[in-house]
């Protein structure tokens, strides 16, 4: 309950820069190379909202009515880019997450923990992006090396950055 009340107030919330309607649905609907490529685009200069829409397609939260893409919490329907509370169209669909597209939402969501204000988060984030050391998150683990003030963090980030230079 706790989790759904905090996601829902990161909805609510406007970030530096907003989730876009195309990117909500570029995450949702397509292949699973598409949707990967729109979420790491979006994980390149995360807000608020977009890290809320990510822990919404982890938790299969999310659903698709047209042009429309809502998460679902508690049985009550929200706009995934707004916020705002709308009524569940008849016909909307699961969004699906294959294995793939789910282990790239954990690591795309430990990602956005590298910039949480608590170290412990962001050294467990470390070690979970140690696992995937994945070229397209470069330019999030450089503003997050650039950022960082522990330096124990800092060297596990630099070891991040090496390989995921050599993939």
């Amino acid at each position: 309950m706790r989790r759904s009340i905090a996601l829902l107030a990161l909805l609510a919330c406007g970030g530096v820069q907003a989730l876009t309607a195309d990117q909500a649905r570029a995450m949702a609907s397509g292949d699973t190379d598409a949707r990967i490529a729109a979420l790491n685009q979006a994980i390149a200069a995360p807000d608020e909202r977009a890290g809320a829409f990510i822990q919404a397609l982890a938790d299969d939260a999310v659903k698709v009515a047209g042009d429309a893409v809502l998460v679902v919490r508690d049985d009550q329907a929200f706009d995934a880019v707004t916020g705002a509370q709308r009524p569940l169209p008849e016909g909307a669909e699961d969004v699906v997450n294959n294995n793939r597209m789910r282990g790239e939402l954990a690591t795309a969501l430990a990602a956005l923990k590298l910039f949480s204000a608590d170290a412990a988060v962001r050294a467990a984030a470390v070690i979970e992006l140690q696992k995937d050391a994945d070229p397209a998150r470069l330019p999030l683990i450089d503003k997050a090396w650039a950022a960082e003030s522990v330096p124990a963090i800092k060297e596990q980030l630099a070891l991040v950055r090496a390989a995921a230079l050599l993939a």
